[in-house]
């Protein structure tokens, strides 16, 4: 869901453009269909670490149910990760409140990171150890081919950038 606003602008701009957009996405829905398992229905804490902003999804199944964005680079998480940790234990707790009343999902286990800043080991250390989770980079992959039968041409570190652009051609895909 989003703004009515929203909406209107992207769709004007692609009018602008000339371009006829048959459907508009979040960008959260496409780094969940590619990062999450499928057949794992418990809630995942995703951490799209941008170059400009953060974004903070709980996961089940390939479908994001809550999302936020925190205006923070990934350059300031690497220098103060904690910044972001706090956001996302309120995410988390938020989540776990909100889920329980509803009967639906339960805590949040562990988490995983994709974008720009999920390349840095140091940084998905420190959000490990203030998050009490574990945080682990994303298989942007998972869900293209059998990361157990075959190797991805483009390193795992590289690819961890890709996972919006990955999830969005998932839409009309389905790995069996």
């Amino acid at each position: 869901a989003a703004a009515r606003k929203t909406v209107e602008a992207y769709t004007r701009v692609c009018a602008e453009a000339g371009f006829a957009p048959l459907s508009l996405e979040s960008e959260a829905a496409a780094v969940a269909r590619a990062v999450a398992s499928a057949g794992d229905l418990s809630p995942l804490l995703v951490l799209h670490l941008a170059e400009d902003d953060a974004g903070l999804y709980i996961v089940s199944g390939l479908s994001p149910r809550f999302s936020s964005t925190v205006p923070l680079t990934s350059e300031a998480i690497a220098m103060e990760p904690a910044a972001l940790a706090g956001e996302a234990q309120r995410v988390c707790s938020f989540w776990e409140t909100h889920a329980a009343k509803e009967g639906n999902g339960g805590a949040v286990r562990r988490a995983v990171a994709c974008g720009r800043g999920a390349a840095n080991t140091r940084t998905l250390s420190l959000l490990s150890a203030a998050l009490h989770l574990p945080v682990e980079p994303a298989l942007v992959w998972r869900n293209v081919l059998s990361v157990e039968r075959e190797a991805p041409l483009m390193p795992q570190g590289d690819s961890l950038r890709f996972a919006v652009a990955v999830g969005s051609a998932l839409r009309a895909f389905s790995y069996a």
